[in-house]
């Protein structure tokens, strides 16, 4: 028996041409088909239902800086100036420098020690 190989070029041309064949069909057969946009007026009662292929948000500038603006006032402060404390710390540090003026002037014998110390 003899057995008839063919031509090798001739069949990696024919495998070739079969895989692009595939391919391209493929390719065809998968591709989505072309929707017509529906042609609608203002005021037209949609006939079918009819969906946006992807999501769209439309901020209301005007309302969201009035809305922001209501809210800034409502918030209360994190910090605030308590002018009282700073007098009194003032007040205190006055009275300390004056003490330790006034014990500086001391001699040894004169000097009394706080009952603290």
């Amino acid at each position: 028996m003899t057995e008839s190989r063919g031509n090798p070029v001739v069949l990696n041309l024919l495998v070739i041409a079969v895989t692009v064949v595939f391919v391209a069909a493929a390719l065809i057969v998968g591709r989505p088909q072309a929707v017509e946009p529906p042609t609608v007026a203002v005021g037209d009662i949609a006939s079918e239902r009819v969906e946006a292929p992807f999501f769209i948000q439309v901020v209301d500038q005007e309302a969201t800086d009035e809305a922001r603006n209501r809210a800034a006032i409502n918030v209360r402060p994190v910090y605030f100036f308590d002018t009282s404390v700073s007098q009194e710390v003032d007040t205190q540090a006055q009275r300390f420098l004056a003490k330790v003026e006034n014990e500086a002037r001391l001699t040894p014998d004169e000097f009394i020690p706080d009952e603290g110390t």
